[in-house]
């Protein structure tokens, strides 16, 4: 009778989620989560984001992006582009699709083979035909570079020797160099992609420590446009790679004002002055946090 008789039918559907996930990875190659109305895949070795939306049943990082139309909603606004760099499989750039609609244009940037194809998938299951994928690392050069792969958490997968000690995720997560991933400058990607640089573009950038080549490759565009940002920052990486001082310069060139995520009060926007950028690492001790940045 198939997988399971009428008894072991009956047993499975009496299991908590995350056990009958469990007993799915050993079976099958991928597996499903649906969360808020929207149906993801997921590699079957796959653990963090999975487990997180299975038990909250909630989008991974929904309070992040519902923080983030929060403040266009608190300025009357909405933003004419969305780009996700690092999309791994299109969690946060389906949900800003699904919250924002139609006319706003969505483009999801992700270096990973396996993660790209599961992309590409979750768009289509839940009927996003208008989000533009991409298989690139967003950089400061282009090229090529392998990639790390994380099998238990590919949302840290992340370019070859940029985090050698370790620094965003522990050294008890096993993690293996991957395919070849093409890099490409986000000035170049914008100007390939002919994007409007008259709407107002928002960066959802989660990229595992390479913020900074980011924003080295993105300079003109984020000078030259009405964006914002929300991205992490990792003050005891960019150190220990020597980026700390050159990212700061180059987030001063190009934003006049930010907030810590962490240390906002929910629903209130009280931005800083992007001359104080330099006292986040001290307030967190040099932990990662999510800023918001904007002109």
């Amino acid at each position: 009778m198939g997988f399971v008789n009428k008894v072991g039918k009956k047993a499975l559907l009496k299991l908590p989620d995350l056990k009958l996930v469990a007993l799915s990875r050993e079976v099958m190659p991928y597996i499903s989560v649906e969360a808020e109305g929207l149906s993801f895949f997921f590699k079957n070795t796959d653990h963090s984001i999975v487990d997180y939306m299975i038990e909250k049943k909630r989008i991974w990082a929904g309070d992040d992006m519902d923080f983030i139309l929060g403040y266009y909603s608190s300025i009357s606004g909405y933003p004419g582009t969305v780009i996700d760099i690092g999309a791994n499989v299109g969690t946060s750039v389906i949900y800003f699709r699904n919250k924002l609609g139609s006319d706003t244009k969505y483009y999801a940037i992700e270096p990973v083979t396996t993660n790209y194809n599961l992309l590409n998938a979750n768009c289509a299951i839940n009927g996003f035909s208008n989000i533009n994928t991409f298989r690139y690392g967003i950089s400061d050069s282009i090229g090529e570079a392998y990639m790390e792969i994380n099998p238990a958490n590919m949302a840290t997968c992340k370019i070859e020797g940029s985090d050698e000690e370790s620094l965003v995720f522990g050294k008890d997560e096993a993690s293996f160099v991957g395919d070849k991933a093409p890099l490409i400058t986000l000035d170049s990607f914008i100007t390939r992609n002919r994007i409007d640089l008259d709407s107002q573009l928002l960066f959802w950038i989660d990229v595992e420590g390479h913020e900074p080549e980011v924003f080295r490759g993105g300079i003109e565009t984020f000078k030259n446009t009405d964006s914002a940002v929300f991205c992490e920052f990792n003050p005891k990486l960019y150190k220990h790679n020597g980026k700390y001082d050159e990212f700061l310069n180059d987030i001063r060139s190009c934003f006049g004002k930010f907030l810590c995520y962490e240390s906002a009060e929910r629903e209130q926007y009280k931005f800083r002055d992007i001359s104080e950028i330099d006292k986040v690492a001290a307030e967190n001790n040099d932990e990662q946090c999510n800023l918001l940045l904007i002109k």
